[in-house]
C-alpha cells in the first residue's frame, strides 16, 4: 500500500484457483478515518476488526453500481457479494458495488471496463492509451507481436484460440454487450502504488501490474491516463491470452500435465522511485521489475499526460547477459534468493535524480 496525505492506495491480486497464469488484480483507494483506521468512500470502517480483511460491505473509491455485470462470469470463488445489505439499502449481488474484498470488483478495473470515462455515461467500450518502446503506440507494427496478443493486452476479450468474444454485461438485455474482457486489470503483487502530487492539484498514481503494464491513474476519478508495455515483456505476454502453461507450484505434479507447468511471469513488479525537484519542473519516475526482469527505466512524467522515456539500463533477458548495458552486466545478474544488485542501483538513481 501507499499513503498520500489521508489517501491510501492498495494494489491487489488473487491467484487463479486452477493455477492458470492470468490472475485478477486491481488498485483501490481508501482513506485514513477519524479513528486512524481505514475508511471506505462512504466514511465507513473498511476493515473487519476480527480478522483484518476488507469488510464485505466496503465500497472503495471510483466504484459504482454495475447492475448484474458479473452474473454470467464463471470463476472460483463466484463473484457474488458477501454483503448483507441494511434495511432499505438494496443492491444486486452481481454488481461491482459494494466491492468489499472482491479483487476483481470496482475501482480502476471497473472504470476501464465501463469505458475509462468516469463522470460520463458508461460506453462499455475499450478506451485506453497504451505505449511501448520509447512511448510509441502499442500495436502489432511497433511491437512485432500478433494482433490477437496485442489486442488482449490492450483489454479486448480474445480467447486462447484467437477468437474475439463479447461479454453480455446485462443478462436481461442481449444487446448490452462489451468487447472489453472482465479480466482487464492484472495482478499487483509487489509493485507499490506511488503517488505524485503536481502543482496543478492533480495527483497521479503510478504502479505496475503483472499483465505487462506500468499504469498511470488519476487519483480523483480513477481514470487510467496511460499504460506502458516494455519490449522486454513481448515474448511472455502471449501466455496470458492462452492462459497456458499453468503456473508451477510445489503441490502440482508436472508429470501429469501437458504442457508442463512453468513459473509465473512477472513484469513491472518492483518498487518505483521518484525524483521531483522543488518547483516540479522535473518529475521523473523509476519503475523496476523485481522478478519480472533486470531493467530499470527512467520516465519523464513532468507532464503526466505526455510521458517520455529518459533512459533504461540493465539486461533485457532474465536468463543471459546478451545486450546488457555496458558496465552493468555483473550488477544486473539475478542472484540466488531472487536478490538483484539492480535494486540497489535503483535506490541510488532515485536519490541522485539521474
Amino acid at each position: 500500500r501507499a499513503v498520500n496525505a489521508n489517501e491510501v492506495y492498495i494494489g491487489m491480486f488473487r491467484p487463479d484457483a486452477s493455477t492458470k497464469p492470468l490472475w485478477f488484480g486491481n488498485m483501490k483507494r481508501y482513506k485514513i478515518g477519524n479513528d486512524f483506521g481505514l475508511a471506505d468512500a462512504n466514511g465507513n470502517p473498511a476493515v473487519e476488526t476480527l480478522h483484518g480483511f476488507l469488510a464485505p460491505c466496503t465500497t472503495s473509491w471510483w466504484t459504482s453500481d454495475s447492475g448484474k455485470y458479473w452474473t454470467d462470469f464463471i470463476e472460483t470463488p463466484p463473484p457474488t457479494s458477501l454483503c448483507t445489505p441494511a434495511a432499505g439499502n438494496l443492491f444486486d449481488p452481481y454488481s461491482d458495488s459494494p466491492d468489499g474484498p472482491k479483487v476483481e470488483k470496482g475501482s480502476v478495473a471497473e472504470v476501464i471496463r465501463k469505458g475509462n470515462n468516469p463522470g460520463s455515461a458508461p460506453t462499455w467500450t475499450l478506451n485506453r492509451t497504451l505505449y511501448t518502446n520509447g512511448f510509441v503506440t502499442f500495436n502489432a507494427a511497433n511491437s512485432g507481436m500478433a494482433d490477437t496478443d496485442v489486442d488482449f493486452v490492450r483489454g479486448l476479450n480474445v480467447d486462447a484460440t484467437g477468437a474475439y468474444l463479447t461479454y453480455q454485461y446485462d443478462p436481461a438485455d442481449p444487446t448490452k454487450t462489451t468487447t472489453v474482457r472482465p479480466t482487464v486489470h492484472g495482478d499487483v503483487v509487489h509493485s507499490r502504488p506511488t503517488a505524485v502530487n503536481y502543482p496543478s492539484g492533480q495527483t497521479v498514481i503510478y504502479y505496475g501490474a503483472n499483465d505487462g503494464t506500468l499504469r498511470a491513474v488519476d487519483s480523483v476519478a480513477g481514470k487510467e491516463l496511460w499504460a506502458y508495455v516494455a519490449p522486454e515483456f513481448y515474448s511472455t505476454l502471449p501466455r496470458l491470452r492462452q492462459d497456458s502453461p499453468l503456473v508451477s507450484y510445489s503441490f502440482v505434479n508436472p508429470l501429469s500435465i501437458s504442457p508442463p507447468p512453468i513459473p509465473k511471469n512477472y513484469y513491472f513488479d518492483g518498487a518505483i522511485g521518484v525524483y521531483q525537484n522543488s518547483d516540479s519542473s522535473k518529475v521523473w519516475v523509476y519503475p523496476t521489475m523485481r522478478r519480472g526482469g533486470r531493467m530499470v527505466y527512467a520516465l519523464d512524467v513532468t507532464t503526466p499526460s505526455a510521458p517520455m522515456l529518459k533512459w533504461k539500463v540493465g539486461c533485457p533477458d532474465l536468463t543471459d547477459d546478451t545486450n546488457c548495458t555496458t558496465g552493468l552486466t555483473r550488477d544486473a545478474q539475478t542472484h540466488r534468493g531472487g536478490r538483484r544488485r539492480l535494486r540497489q542501483l535503483r535506490g541510488r538513481f532515485a536519490q541522485r535524480g539521474l
